[in-house]
């Protein structure tokens, strides 16, 4: 991996918790995974943080999920944005 170009190197499309980390900790480098970084936070971090936990959810799941938040879909995001005739260059 350290011979490719950050824009080479494959895109995560969900975290696991388990990706690794480069911090400083007492002026030394070190690499940690996600949740070790938690552990590192003194107090365990702010009451106010947001807690990650990994979840594998069906697509009814995710409808409810979206559905509870009023969040749309990639697609009806897509289909709500505005066609400009005209305006679009093919490339």
């Amino acid at each position: 991996m350290a011979d490719k170009q950050i824009s080479e190197l494959q895109k995560a499309t969900s975290l696991t918790g388990n990706e690794l980390l480069v911090v400083s900790q007492d002026g030394k480098a070190k690499s940690v995974t996600v949740d070790e970084l938690g552990e590192m936070m003194p107090g365990g971090g702010s009451p106010d943080a947001v807690l990650y936990t990994p979840q594998t959810l069906t697509d009814a799941q995710k409808a409810q999920a979206r559905k509870n938040i009023g969040a749309a879909t990639v697609d009806e995001v897509v289909a709500a944005l505005p066609v400009y005739a005209g305006e679009v260059e093919d490339v």
